[in-house]
């Protein structure tokens, strides 16, 4: 897996990096994850679907710390720090 080459290779390149990263939300989760844990800033694009693509529709709501957003309009990339991944789909 992808986050599997990622957390050997994070160590050897110090701190206070950025990760970039779009992909299925399991993987996204996990780079939220590691970029916590290695105290790293990730800017994630998240995949969802867009029904319309100009945010009439409310289909790709996501939770954010700063409440509902839509992917298709106020994203589709988010820092790691902003979701809520236990009430984002990750299948």
């Amino acid at each position: 897996l992808a986050t599997s080459l990622l957390s050997k290779k994070i160590p050897s390149l110090g701190s206070k990096n950025i990760l970039y990263a779009c992909g299925p939300n399991p993987m996204l989760r996990e780079v939220s994850r590691l970029a916590k844990r290695f105290g790293w800033q990730a800017y994630l694009s998240l995949e969802t679907a867009m029904a319309c693509g100009y945010g009439v529709c409310r289909g790709c709501a996501v939770l954010t710390r700063e409440g509902y957003r839509l992917v298709c309009t106020d994203g589709p990339v988010f820092t790691s720090e902003q979701i809520i991944w236990e009430k984002y789909p990750v299948c």
